[in-house]
């Protein structure tokens, strides 16, 4: 697998960064944004990637943060969800925000996203809102002005949880608040009544 790429944006053309790393010119397919690429022709860069291989051709996906590429792999283990949905998803909402709709059941959100019909956002919510990466990445972002949530799992590991009971509780937390904010002291004190360890 090709994890990642270093080195100069050849050109950029319709969501394909050609990136030129000691001679080789690799064709890269990336997010397209709105509001342009965080990157430039000519400039020196390092895109994670992800190799897909089908019958007809190998193409990379590329991603300007692992964040992303994360998220990304997430969303290719939904049901009928394939890499060009994934893109395109990620093409529309920044990767921590698209986390926590998912966390929230942001059904609305998710709905927006071209290609992306309510049958596709429900079973992206069912399938993937439980799942631990899915709070680190939301967590980290704070796209919403939240609280720290990995700080908040670290915190419940080190009162004898595990990784997976801690996570699994702040998600709870996160979902049930949905657009509301909320800082450290108070995730961290709904996880423990979720918990049931207010002491």
């Amino acid at each position: 697998m090709i994890a990642h790429l270093n080195g100069i944006i050849d050109s950029i053309k319709n969501g394909t960064v050609v990136m030129d790393v000691s001679g080789v010119g690799f064709a890269v397919t990336v997010p397209v944004r709105p509001l342009g690429l965080p990157v430039a022709a000519g400039q020196k860069a390092r895109i994670f990637t992800w190799l897909h291989s089908s019958e007809e051709r190998l193409e990379l996906f590329g991603f300007f943060t692992e964040d992303e590429r994360e998220l990304f792999l997430l969303l290719l283990a939904v049901k009928n969800i394939g890499p060009r949905m994934a893109m395109a998803m990620l093409s529309s909402v920044e990767a921590p925000e698209l986390a926590h709709a998912i966390l929230s059941g942001d059904l609305a959100l998710l709905k927006k996203i071209p290609k992306v019909g309510p049958k596709i956002a429900e079973r992206v919510i069912f399938e993937l809102k439980d799942k631990g990466e899915l709070i680190a990445l939301a967590g980290i972002g704070k796209p919403r002005g939240g609280g720290g949530a990995e700080d908040v799992v670290a915190a419940l590991v080190d009162l004898g949880l595990t990784g997976a009971e801690a996570r699994k509780a702040v998600g709870k937390v996160l979902k049930k608040a949905g657009k509301k904010s909320m800082d450290s002291e108070e995730l961290l004190a709904r996880s423990l009544e979720i918990l049931g360890r207010n002491e």
